[in-house]
């Protein structure tokens, strides 16, 4: 696991958190649970915006549904292509209940999602939540292989621009 800081701390930074092994949602949480109180003790991070892509959005979700005490306070949670296989309610009702959410999907044309995920599996995400009393943001990215696959969701301009609306307003 790697953290990368983009700018001075005091000054709203990103900080990337790049797993090695990205592909054990639980582990990394608790890894990811390190890195916040990292933040919180030396920085002291008391607020937080969070965004995933891929299986980094289980993970942040697997964080903020972990019956442990944490430091920081979650504003915002962005997830882009993830989907979250075996939700259950009680997980759901573990996530703070304010917690603002924006879901991200890509759909590549004439497929059933964006050639890495299925389309129905990221949407299911946003269903859950409405069902749990949520009102998230979902946002389906159509395009080409080029601006809605995968990969390439996580550098589109257009999502950048999703994102920064909805963390910092217009």
């Amino acid at each position: 696991m790697t953290a990368q800081q983009f700018g001075p701390l005091k000054n709203n930074p990103t900080i990337q958190v790049i797993f090695a092994d990205n592909h054990h949602a639980k582990r990394q949480a608790r890894q990811f649970a390190t890195v916040m109180q990292g933040l919180a003790k030396r920085y002291h991070v008391t607020r937080y915006n969070a965004v995933g892509h891929s299986s980094g959005g289980n993970i942040i979700f697997d964080y903020l549904t972990a019956q442990v005490p944490q430091r920081a306070q979650i504003n915002k949670f962005v997830t882009i292509g993830s989907t979250y296989p075996g939700l259950t309610t009680q997980q759901l009702n573990r996530l703070p209940r304010s917690l603002p959410i924006l879901n991200i999907a890509g759909h590549v044309w004439h497929t059933s999602g964006d050639g890495g995920v299925n389309l129905q599996a990221v949407l299911k995400f946003s269903h859950q939540l409405l069902a749990a009393g949520w009102s998230p943001k979902t946002q389906i990215i159509h395009g080409s292989p080029l601006t809605a696959s995968h990969s390439m969701l996580h550098i589109n301009p257009q999502v950048d621009l999703l994102i920064i609306q909805f963390l910092y307003g217009n």
